[in-house]
């Protein structure tokens, strides 16, 4: 079962919180694009295990304390200030899921997937906005720097 198939039923029985990687660096426990779903009870996927984890879903709980679409960035370095040997460094999208952010996947398990296809996510104000795009390459981000900021509107 994919990401997108547990998000949606997910979403329509309790608040849902996914943590997406969105950058890494030197070594880390799991790269770009993982995705780990957490309720208040329950989680699906992990990021890696071990304290970022830990860190990572306290983080998504404290996130479905606020309105849905709410988004966090968050930096994890993986050295002391956490614990862990891994050294590198994590970028984490927190974000409070609902029924309409997950819109843009409806029928996508019925079409067999996303065959390629990349998910392309714009921050919003208020939430991020997602639309499949039919092919291309993601950009590589940093783990460093200025993270995605809201857009005012």
């Amino acid at each position: 079962m994919m990401w997108w198939d547990v998000a949606r039923g997910w979403a329509q029985e309790e608040p849902l919180a996914m943590l997406s990687v969105l950058a890494c660096e030197g070594s880390a426990p799991r790269g770009p694009g993982t995705r780990m779903l957490v309720s208040a009870a329950r989680t699906w996927g992990t990021i890696g295990g071990g304290a970022l984890e830990f860190q990572a879903v306290e983080q998504a709980r404290r996130v479905l304390d606020l309105p849905p679409g709410t988004w966090r960035i968050q930096d994890y370095p993986l050295g002391p200030l956490l614990g862990q040997c891994c050294g590198g460094r994590v970028r984490l999208l927190v974000e409070h899921l609902d029924a309409q952010s997950l819109a843009p996947l409806q029928g996508l398990s019925e079409r067999g997937g996303a065959d390629g296809a990349l998910l392309v996510s714009h921050f919003g104000a208020t939430r991020i906005d997602r639309h499949w795009i039919a092919q291309g390459q993601p950009t590589p981000l940093s783990a460093r720097g200025k993270s995605p900021r809201r857009e005012r509107g």
